[in-house]
């Protein structure tokens, strides 16, 4: 797991948020936004999540799924990506979400509505929900949609103006 956090580690570090300094994030391979400060985040907005990606371990025999997933977690081995994936929940985790969350799932994406919904429902702090009718995996093919929900989102939340 070492490899793993490293790796983390070195993502994080690209961010303006690791000096202490406010930022806003946006992630764009997992299409999520959130914004931090020195106390820590402040909001955070995202699409197709994952509660336990345990439960997507079949999606690892596609070749096509194992070769993407290799290259996200820059693990090609595939017990130890299996390993990785086990190891990668929210359980216990996901109620300590205190930080007004905005949870957007699309209704034909791959990640069941189930695991982005159980994240919602466990999170402690101010949350909303929004099912997108026909969104695919991370609502890609609805930016218009879930774009601004999100900028609106955060602004409302970071008290943001328009300029």
């Amino acid at each position: 797991m070492m490899g793993r956090h490293e790796k983390q580690h070195d993502r994080k570090n690209k961010h303006p948020a690791s000096h202490g300094a406010p930022a806003l994030v946006v992630d764009r391979p997992k299409n999520r936004a959130f914004a931090t400060s020195s106390t820590g985040i402040k909001t955070c907005a995202f699409a197709g999540g994952m509660y336990d990606r345990a439960r997507a371990l079949n999606r690892l025999d596609d070749p096509f799924e194992f070769a993407r997933n290799s290259h996200i977690w820059k693990e090609y081995d595939k017990p130890r990506l299996v390993e990785l994936h086990r190891q990668c929940t929210l359980e216990g985790l996901a109620v300590k979400i205190r930080c007004p969350l905005l949870v957007i799932h699309g209704t034909k994406d791959f990640i069941p509505v189930e695991q982005a919904k159980r994240i919602y429902d466990e999170a402690s702090g101010p949350k909303e929900w929004v099912l997108l009718e026909g969104g695919n995996h991370v609502c890609n093919n609805l930016p218009f949609i879930y774009r601004p929900m999100v900028g609106d989102f955060l602004a409302k939340h970071l008290d943001a103006r328009v300029r």
